[in-house]
Parts: structure tokens; sequence; C-alpha cells
């Protein structure tokens, strides 16, 4: 979970450093702080709901853009091999 976080965090700051640099340069207008912090709140929701969305279905994305891409997977996770000597 603290990860989740921290990646919402860097993401949420490398945003507002862009936004920053929009603004002095590119914009050269000042928006007001109010539409700037819900701006960078709506970031790190974003991003940390994101990652949570990944990180809970993790095995299930894998699985989907193996379909898509044609990847051929052996599903070793399900093979049951006997490999003790026999109780007979």
């Amino acid at each position: 979970m603290e990860k989740l976080i921290f990646f919402s965090l860097i993401v949420t700051v490398v945003y507002f450093l862009l936004k920053m640099l929009e603004m002095k340069y590119i914009e050269k207008e000042w928006m007001p702080i109010k539409i700037l912090i819900r701006d960078v709140v709506m970031v790190f929701a974003a991003s940390f709901v994101g990652s949570n969305v990944i990180n809970y279905s993790g095995n299930n994305i894998t699985q989907f853009f193996n379909v898509l891409t044609d990847t051929k997977v052996n599903p070793t996770s399900n093979a049951q091999v006997f490999t003790d000597n026999p109780n007979f």
C-alpha cells in the first residue's frame, strides 16, 4: 500500500511541476491556486485508483494482454506433478 501511495505522490509532483512550467513559460498566465489544487488532488486520486486496479487484478491483466498479443503461455501454476515416493 505504501508503494501505491508513493507512486501516486510521484505522479502528482511531476504533474504539478509540469503544470507550473506550462503556466510560466507557455501560457505566461497563472491560474488560480484553487483550480490548481483541485487538479492536483484529482491527479493524485486518479493515479491512486488506477494503480490499485492494476495491483489487485495483476494476473488478469497479464492474461488479457497475452490474448491480445497472441503470446503462447504454458500455465505451469496449474500443473500438478507427483514428486514423492509412492505410499503403497
